[in-house]
């Protein structure tokens, strides 16, 4: 339960489900962090066709690398060859001097990259999707940040999902102020904490201090 705003450290039972979903969001709100967390993540499926329109705005904005204009270029390709959108990307990554994320930043990244996607998601079924996406995944961290954001949003996930029945109404709730949402103003409340959660996510102080207060490395069992 939630005690004067703080999230309760509760254990959760989540379901071992995974169903990796091929996502689509808007390339104008992604940056090179949510691109590491689709390639890096084991926890996405990516879609090959937000790379080449990624590279395709950053080649609008200014850039001149010559990786980017390649991987832009293969968007015009009918049939996108992931070893070759990749080959491109990895340049791209070389070329700037970027590493590949180790296995708690691209947790991190999977969270940050999830969060944008139900904040700028048009429909409600897609923010259930990512919801699920979220909520149905077996996920440990022993990062005490990454142990919270988890154990967060499967309560979401179950009171919102799980424990609502169309009929009946709210079976049981994890989270006390769940019970008083109306289920058909939940959309606009899980938004609303995806923007909340995302706000810290896209800063480089929490970030630095989730490194610096983890010693854990993420597992994921399926």
């Amino acid at each position: 339960m939630e005690k004067n705003g703080q999230i309760a450290h509760d254990n959760i039972n989540f379901q071992t489900v995974f169903n990796c979903r091929v996502i689509y969001v808007d390339t104008r709100f992604l940056d090179i962090k949510d691109l590491l967390a689709m390639k890096c993540s084991n926890l996405i499926l990516p879609d090959l066709r937000v790379f080449t329109d990624w590279a395709e705005k950053t080649m609008i904005e200014g850039s001149e690398s010559s990786n980017i204009l390649i991987l832009a270029s293969l968007g015009l390709d009918k049939n996108l060859e992931k070893e070759e959108v990749f080959f491109y990307f990895d340049a791209y990554l070389r070329e700037i001097g970027v590493d590949y994320p180790d296995s708690l930043e691209a947790l991190f990244f999977y969270f940050r990259y999830s969060f944008r996607r139900i904040l700028f998601s048009e429909n409600e079924r897609d923010v259930y999707n990512t919801l699920y996406d979220i909520g149905c995944r077996y996920i440990e961290s022993d990062s005490p940040i990454l142990h919270r954001v988890i154990s967060y949003w499967s309560g979401v996930y179950n009171d919102f999902v799980c424990n609502y029945d169309d009929e009946c109404g709210y079976l049981y709730v994890q989270y006390e102020r769940h019970q008083v949402i109306p289920h058909e103003q939940a959309v606009d409340y899980i938004k609303m904490a995806a923007k909340r959660f995302l706000r810290y996510m896209d800063c480089d102080y929490f970030y630095e201090l989730m490194l610096r207060r983890s010693s854990s490395r993420f597992i994921s069992k399926g």
